[in-house]
């Protein structure tokens, strides 16, 4: 799934700050470099590490002390970088922003188990949405920097599946879609499409727990460019068992 890889690669670009690089961070004094703590790919992840709500587990110290309530952090120019309000040293709310004064991300507790966080490119428009739940996210989408969405995808907050996961290409065209069709069998609706937006494949995948993966199920259809039904295939048990051409 998208969003694992996405925040291993983030943990690893915030593991390969050095102590010293971490050190700025102490508003004392409040001014820092841009490009010792803004990554060019993922942004200003370096004050992840102090939100413990998404696993962070560091603490900021502020003159010797576990710092507590607001904390800003300027760039060079004195423009601001990043608004916090810390508890013990780690951050319950805040803001980041871009050297053009766009912001980069914010992130805020919903309720004692939810809480959420926007990241936007630095032309303004929004780059994530991420909902979590007792700090797992059950609700993430990703955008193009033109605005449109790239990728969709709801789990159930209990059991961790599936509710729905899209995907898109920059112009709107989906280019896949898996949306749950029956709870309580766990059979979801599957579709594949070409790039003029024609549907190229559908049916219907079951969710098997003790696999924790789907299996396609019943009648698959294949269809051209024009939307012409060209062949279908029957599954059973993940397999397929016949096969019509038309």
């Amino acid at each position: 799934m998208k969003k694992y890889l996405t925040l291993a690669l983030i943990a690893t670009t915030f593991f390969a700050f050095s102590q010293e690089e971490l050190a700025v961070m102490d508003p004392d004094p409040h001014y820092v470099k841009p490009e010792s703590l803004i990554d060019p790919v993922y942004g200003i992840v370096v004050y992840e590490k102090l939100n413990s709500q998404l696993g962070g587990d560091s603490t900021r110290h502020c003159k010797g002390y576990a710092c507590t309530g607001w904390v800003e952090d300027r760039y060079e120019n004195g423009d601001l970088m990043h608004k916090g309000y810390y508890s013990d040293g780690q951050l319950v709310m805040y803001k980041n922003y871009y050297p053009n004064g766009e912001l980069e991300r914010e992130f805020k507790m919903v309720d004692n188990l939810k809480c959420q966080t926007k990241l936007y490119y630095p032309n303004g428009e929004m780059k994530s949405y991420v909902k979590y739940h007792r700090g797992d996210p059950f609700i993430w989408q990703d955008f193009y920097e033109n605005g449109q969405i790239q990728y969709d995808e709801e789990l159930n907050k209990q059991t961790g599946t599936y509710v729905l996961s899209n995907t898109y290409a920059a112009n709107g065209i989906p280019i896949s879609t898996l949306e749950l069709e029956n709870k309580k069998r766990m059979e979801f609706s599957h579709k594949e499409f070409h790039v003029n937006g024609q549907v190229k494949l559908e049916g219907k995948t079951r969710y098997i727990s003790s696999i924790m993966d789907h299996r396609r199920v019943g009648i698959w259809k294949h269809y051209n460019l024009d939307g012409v039904l060209t062949k279908e295939d029957t599954y059973v048990n993940g397999k397929v068992q016949k096969e019509r051409k038309y």
